[in-house]
């Protein structure tokens, strides 16, 4: 059955016999060797091949991380026919039952296909099951296969020809990194699709609430101020405006002041729940405390594009970072300073401060976002 999880529609998958269950609520789960279960009751016979009437499964259930060195070494089904049989490779197959080619071995037992080869003696040769890994923190398919989550989560097929017969490979995770996201039961991952549900709104982002209009005019005394404040400045804050405001009247500037303490609000984030959000959604796409590539910057951006100003956790980190160029080119088209002082100046008042806590990935991800202004 489905459910709504997160906003999201899951996937709960089959109901199953669990035969083996190894498990880790803070780390990893790491198999060495190969996994072997045996049926206490006789092995039945189907069209020749031996298997388990129980349909017995085996989870390994990680909080981070499910590794099984045997799983990840096999890509191929060349590869599945050497390991079923005993060999390091398939070429070492052919020699060692002396054949030059896989379609002369074919040929010789009546068989179609690699396929037909190995799905006709896996149940001899190799101990077959059912089996599901689960990475806890995963929400998406994805995020399992940028960040090495889940033994060929990109290639779950192969593995599925491994087990045996009928057997399925399933990938599993609960979205543990998602702040939205409490429910603690562990669904099949799928791929984010545009068409699916909105993700969860969080009741604690007040800040989406709209602000209460002002006067400009009769606040702009006390916006001058406090912008001068702001940015250390001495005097009139006009003096220091870009010539675009030369021969205007004073309203430009004043709501060029209040815009800039509209920024300054949000990026002070004061409850430090937009950066949170925006680690959940870094996180997602990106492993903590690992380099952050092109390509993921992309699909975070993505991903943000997606909701924005809809109220989720994307939302509120969207908005602190969108907030982050407005102040900066504020600075650099409106005050008239460089592009590199407007962001040595915000990185120094707000990012810095923002980041002190977070994961260095977070960090790493806005630090690119801001020398992308300046390129």
């Amino acid at each position: 059955e489905s459910e709504n999880i997160g906003g999201h529609v899951r996937d709960q998958g089959d109901p199953i016999d669990v035969a083996i269950y190894a498990a880790s609520t803070e780390g990893d789960v790491e198999v060495k060797g190969n996994i072997l279960v045996s049926n206490l009751f006789p092995v039945k016979q189907q069209n020749g091949v031996p298997f388990s009437p129980m349909g017995a499964t085996v989870v390994l259930d990680a909080h981070n991380e499910v590794r099984y060195p045997q799983l990840e070494s096999i890509n191929t089904i060349e590869d599945v026919a050497a390991w079923m049989m005993g060999y390091a490779t398939f070429d070492d197959l052919l020699a060692g039952w002396g054949f030059s080619s896989a379609e002369e071995m074919l040929s010789e037992y009546g068989l179609g296909s690699l396929e037909e080869f190995v799905s006709t003696n896996i149940g001899q040769m190799r101990s077959t099951y059912r089996l599901e890994v689960s990475s806890r923190i995963t929400e998406w398919l994805r995020e399992a296969i940028d960040n090495g989550r889940l033994p060929q989560a990109d290639n779950p097929d192969i593995v599925s020809t491994m087990l045996g017969v009928d057997n399925d490979y399933v990938l599993r995770g609960a979205g543990l990194d998602n702040l939205a996201i409490k429910d603690g039961r562990a669904w099949v991952l799928e791929d984010l699709k545009d068409d699916t549900p909105e993700p969860a709104h969080l009741d604690a982002m007040a800040y989406f609430e709209e602000r209460p209009p002002f006067e400009v005019e009769d606040e702009c005394p006390a916006l001058m101020a406090w912008a001068a404040e702001e940015l250390g400045l001495e005097g009139d804050i006009q003096t220091y405006l870009a010539g675009a405001y030369v021969y205007t009247t004073d309203l430009q500037p004043c709501e060029m002041c209040a815009r800039l303490r509209d920024a300054a609000t949000i990026l002070a984030d004061e409850d430090g729940a937009q950066i949170a959000a925006l680690g959940v959604v870094i996180n997602e796409f990106a492993a903590p405390a690992a380099p952050i590539s092109e390509e993921q910057m992309a699909s975070i951006g993505q991903a943000l594009a997606l909701h924005s100003d809809d109220g989720t956790y994307y939302a509120a980190a969207g908005q602190w970072l969108d907030t982050l160029v407005e102040y900066i080119g504020i600075l650099n088209s409106e005050i008239g300073w460089s592009m590199a002082d407007s962001a040595a100046f915000v990185t120094t008042k707000y990012v810095a401060p923002a980041t002190a806590d977070v994961d260095a990935t977070v960090v790493a991800y806005v630090e690119a976002r801001l020398a992308a202004l300046g390129s």
